[in-house]
């Protein structure tokens, strides 16, 4: 999930900037580029912090799934 939302943050931040390119030099369809800045701030702002806890998660290094025995599936 973390890789993952560090992934799709990362495309985010690509189409914001062709999207603020496009504001910029006049895009026909304003509306549209707005749009995209817009999901780009809500994944940024709510997603995107996500990937803290769970580095943090992963920096513990708990080994719980690691001690299970196989004879107690």
């Amino acid at each position: 999930e973390m890789l993952g939302h560090v992934t799709v943050g990362w495309m985010w931040l690509r189409q914001a900037e062709v999207a603020a390119r496009a504001l910029e030099q006049g895009a026909a369809d304003p509306a549209y580029y707005r749009g995209k800045l817009q999901a780009c701030e809500y994944f940024f702002r709510w997603e995107l912090p996500k990937v803290g806890y769970w580095a943090q998660q992963l920096r513990r290094l708990d080994d719980t799934v690691l001690r299970f025995e196989d004879a107690g599936f």
